[in-house]
């Protein structure tokens, strides 16, 4: 049994809030969707995910795991609290 992990910056920078949820679903997604190409078979790569997230992406993290039925929690790593 093996761990996949995914880093990835969010598409418009820090601070801009719904589409920065939106590209958390859409890594989600990615992970929990059969593969189309041929020699991919159908393969999902993982059935289950948990979102982690550091500062601003723990607030993202968290709102976007709500969304996301494949989630099975979240991690909040130094919420910004200012």
């Amino acid at each position: 049994a093996g761990c996949t992990t995914v880093r990835f910056n969010f598409r418009s920078g820090v601070g801009s809030g719904k589409s920065s949820v939106e590209d958390v679903k859409a890594v989600a997604s990615w992970l929990t969707s059969p593969r189309t190409a041929p020699e991919a078979g159908g393969r999902i790569i993982a059935s289950k995910v948990l979102i982690v997230g550091y500062s601003y992406g723990s607030l993202i993290g968290a709102a976007a795991a709500e969304e996301i039925p494949e989630a099975l929690g979240y991690a909040m790593i130094g919420p910004p609290l200012d």
